[in-house]
Order: structure tokens, then sequence, then C-alpha cells
């Protein structure tokens, strides 16, 4: 049985963590995560990929 621990705050500050959080997110009951914020550090170039994740991350919210 797993425990409801609520996600406060996610820090990306590279495309290698991207993915295995946005699993994580995908594990956890929409009450989990629906207060949660993702703080974005990207660079010019990975622009497109971080829209992408807002975009995934927002459906949770």
């Amino acid at each position: 049985m797993r425990s409801s621990v609520p996600i406060t705050g996610v820090m990306i500050v590279n495309l290698d963590e991207l993915f295995p959080v946005l699993k994580m997110l995908e594990a956890y009951p929409f009450y989990a995560v629906r207060n949660a914020e993702i703080e974005l550090i990207v660079t010019p170039d990975d622009g497109t990929i971080a829209s992408e994740l807002t975009r995934a991350f927002l459906k949770y919210r």
C-alpha cells in the first residue's frame, strides 16, 4: 500500500531528470500533485522540451 506524500516542488536541472519526474507524477493520484509546482531551469535550446513538460504537467493541476 503506497503512502500519499504530497509533492511540494520539483526542480529539474537537466533533461535526464525530466522523464523520471513525469513518470513519478503519473504514479500519484490527482490530489497528490494538484498543488505541486515544477520549476524549470532550461537553456535556450531546451525551450521546446520545457514547454512540452509544462503542457504535460498542467493536465495534473
